[in-house]
């Protein structure tokens, strides 16, 4: 499909940007890493640190990833993703308090980035902070459309429910689980919820 739409009029580098994208969403990072150091794929700055930065995050190796997303950072400052992923990186190297606190300037920077909201949320939650955290998801959905495909909607709402749940806010975690069963009822993490 990717090669008819090349021969269709589709740009090589948006065909190199989607076969990286394509790559991680496959769990194959490290099939992107070696097609990005071989020059099988060919992105610019910051995009190459950037997919760089994602493979070794994937991998678990968060020092190689902060290098990257700092590398993608210098090539450009104000940029959401590079902000976004040096803040992971942040996270996955164990500094919480420095993720958490370029994720809060971020949302003030981009309040409707639903990304930003939901790795902010995420982090929150994983801190044990389940009321900032279940706000964080909720502006996340909030501005889902557009810009959060489905698994990361399920995750957001996936995490409202263990957040209202560990506040032991039952009502509202079964309205959330209801959308999340409605959307997505054969999913694990909704198996897992009906079993609890």
């Amino acid at each position: 499909d990717l090669n008819r739409a090349l021969e269709a009029g589709l740009a090589p580098a948006d065909a190199a940007l989607l076969k990286a994208r394509i790559q991680l969403a496959l769990g194959r990072p490290q099939v992107l890493l070696t097609q990005l150091d071989a020059g099988e794929l060919v992105l610019p700055e910051p995009q190459l640190s950037l997919f760089r930065g994602r493979a070794f995050l994937a991998m678990r190796q968060p020092a190689e990833a902060t290098i990257a997303f700092e590398s993608a950072l210098r090539h450009s400052p104000d940029s959401i993703e590079t902000r976004l992923g040096v803040a992971e990186g942040k996270a996955a190297n164990g500094d919480v308090s420095g993720a958490l606190s370029d994720l809060a300037m971020l949302v003030k920077d981009e309040p409707t980035a639903a990304n930003v909201w939901l790795a902010r949320g995420s982090l929150l939650l994983q801190q044990g902070r389940f009321a900032d955290g279940e706000s964080a998801l909720s502006e996340a959905l909030q501005h889902a459309k557009g810009q959060l495909n489905e698994p990361m909607q399920l995750q957001a709402l996936a995490g409202q429910v263990e957040a209202r749940l560990a506040l032991n806010e039952t009502d509202r975690a079964k309205d959330v689980f209801a959308e999340l069963e409605k959307r997505a009822p054969n999913a694990p993490i909704t198996r897992l919820f009906k079993a609890r």
